[in-house]
């Protein structure tokens, strides 16, 4: 009697049955899906395919391989089902009110489960169950409430089984779906460990690979601590430092410290290196010379996670020692060989140069002896004006060429400008130009050449005044922003044109009639051996300015 009715629950239950034995941890998921699906699908059309021999408990059936479908295999079977279903009806119904009745059962059934749909897949895994219990329940409610309205039905149904078998029937209904559901929750938990465990697997394997790298990679690496102690040392680190201790001592709670490996005196900047690679959370490199080595160290913040702008997830900081010998030795060729190029450049004018002043001390020594005595003074001193212009031409020539850095010292460039006010004062008031000064009160010092420095002002300053007409202004300042140190030299000439910007900088190029167009070469040499920058702007639209940046953080790491 009640065989029929079991029948239905064991169809209902198959997509179960079907994961219960075939839960495979690889393998192609979207056809294992498709499977499941189009399973789903047979079985609510053999549970429903005669409207006139259907009940309640039969349709009740139904909705659990329904809410499989969508819920595992996709909310697109929601439509792919009741579409076929109600497709294949139509070929066979007898009466348009059993059509409707069909209609309308799977319409309930597909708004339960697709609007759920979405719930069910945020949820953690532990709640998954109960939702689903809970949407059978509101469904199963929903099918009764609606078949009570064909009372045809419901006599028959208690007639068959009674009272008593329609509620073993429900409570083996919901039986069978936990059952089911929790099959299909095991094999999504299956899944996912699955995808974790490949996805961990991956990740190791690359982790792994890198760590081969960094292990064998043909120069030293180091990851320091904020203590500088070392927590890692590849393999060409051990080769290179013969103090570093073993692994296992490294493991130890007395950690190495890096002042223990660096014993030479490029510790320091190291050390600095690496504080500043802290505080700012940045990568730093400078290039130390250790014996007739070059080595460039590189420190770069190692950070606990993918977020380096917060700070706290600073842990440590990766130093690179590698050998730059041949590096820096190609690099000091290719300086040597521009300046050779230069030196050509310039030995082509340079002849000139030096011809002209010469030919004019050679034709008044030639009139010195055809003369009286009473002009012999006023071409001496002739004379001597160009000899010494010819001396300052040769002089620029040799400072130019050599490109030799002087000793630096530790100084403030407030001071060198200061000490050179009252020769630039002096120089614009006899052009009748006036002279503005705007120094920075917070200007640390640092590592220059107070000759060169005084050169370099000298040099832009007075090529600034001989720009400007009688009652032009000079202006210098300096600023601090950002470890940066601004200085900023000011016109109001009549400004340099856009499209020879670029060439002031070359040797002997000059716009002006007694120029030797090595000032502003020689300004920019000293300006490169302080490690700073010079640029041209406009001085809004009126005039010229030289801005001279020289970045302190670059300034104490080379010093």
């Amino acid at each position: 009697m009640y065989y029929k009715f079991v029948l239905y629950l064991l169809l209902a239950a198959l997509p179960g049955v079907y994961l219960h034995f075939y839960l495979p941890v690889s393998g192609n998921i979207k056809a294992r899906k498709t499977l499941l699906g189009m399973l789903a699908l047979l079985i609510i059309y053999i549970l429903t395919q005669h409207i006139s021999d259907a009940t309640y408990l039969q349709y009740m059936a139904a909705t659990l391989p329904f809410a499989y479908a969508i819920y595992y295999a996709g909310r697109v079977w929601g439509v792919i089902i009741p579409v076929v279903l109600l497709c294949s009806e139509l070929l066979t119904f007898t009466t348009s009110e059993g059509y409707v009745q069909y209609f309308t059962y799977l319409l309930l059934i597909v708004i339960v489960f697709l609007i759920s749909y979405e719930r069910y897949h945020k949820l953690e895994a532990r709640y998954r169950l109960g939702y689903v219990m809970v949407m059978l329940s509101l469904s199963s409610l929903l099918l009764i409430l609606y078949s009570f309205q064909f009372s045809s039905l419901v006599p028959a149904i208690f007639a068959e089984i009674g009272l008593l078998g329609t509620c073993f029937y429900i409570m083996l209904y919901f039986a069978l779906s936990l059952l089911s559901f929790g099959n299909l929750l095991k094999h999504e938990q299956a899944l996912q460990i699955n995808r974790q465990y490949e996805s961990m697997k991956q990740s190791r394997d690359e982790l792994q690979s890198w760590l081969k790298v960094i292990h064998y990679a043909p120069f030293a690496v180091f990851n320091i601590n904020s203590k500088e102690q070392i927590i890692y040392a590849n393999q060409q680190a051990y080769l290179k430092y013969e103090s570093l201790k073993p692994h296992l001592m490294q493991r130890q709670k007395q950690k190495q410290k890096l002042e223990e490996i660096l014993t030479d005196t490029s510790y320091p900047v190291v050390s600095k290196l690496i504080e500043q690679a802290f505080l700012t959370s940045q990568s730093i490199n400078t290039t130390l010379q250790n014996g007739d080595k070059d080595l460039m160290y590189s420190a770069i913040p190692i950070y606990a996670d993918t977020e380096p702008e917060l700070d706290h997830n600073l842990q440590a900081v990766a130093l690179f020692v590698q050998d730059v010998t041949e590096l820096q030795t190609l690099r000091r060729e290719l300086d040597r060989m521009d300046r050779l190029s230069i030196v050509g450049e310039m030995a082509a004018s340079i002849t000139h140069e030096i011809r002209n002043p010469m030919a004019v001390v050679r034709g008044y020594v030639q009139l010195l002896q055809e003369r009286s005595d009473t002009m012999q003074a006023e071409y001496f001193r002739i004379i001597i004006e160009e000899l010494d212009r010819t001396n300052k031409i040769i002089t620029d020539f040799l400072a130019l060429a050599q490109n030799k850095k002087e000793q630096q010292l530790s100084y403030s460039l407030n001071q060198v400008i200061q000490k050179l006010l009252p020769l630039l004062q002096a120089d614009a008031n006899l052009r009748g130009q006036t002279l503005e000064v705007e120094l920075s009160n917070d200007l640390p010092t640092f590592q220059i050449n107070e000759s060169e420095m005084k050169q370099l002002l000298l040099n832009i300053s007075r090529n600034g005044m001989e720009a400007m007409q009688q009652g032009g202004q000079l202006s210098i300042s300096t600023t601090y922003v950002h470890s940066h140190i601004i200085l900023s030299i000011s016109d109001t000439g009549s400004g340099i044109p856009d499209e020879l910007k670029h060439k002031i900088f070359e040797p002997f190029y000059s716009s002006k009639s007694m120029g030797t167009g090595l000032g502003l070469p020689l300004c920019a040499n000293i300006v490169q051996r302080h490690n700073g920058k010079i640029n041209v702007l406009d001085n809004r639209g009126k005039g010229t300015v030289f801005q001279i940046v020289f970045p302190l953080e670059q300034q104490l790491l080379s010093s």
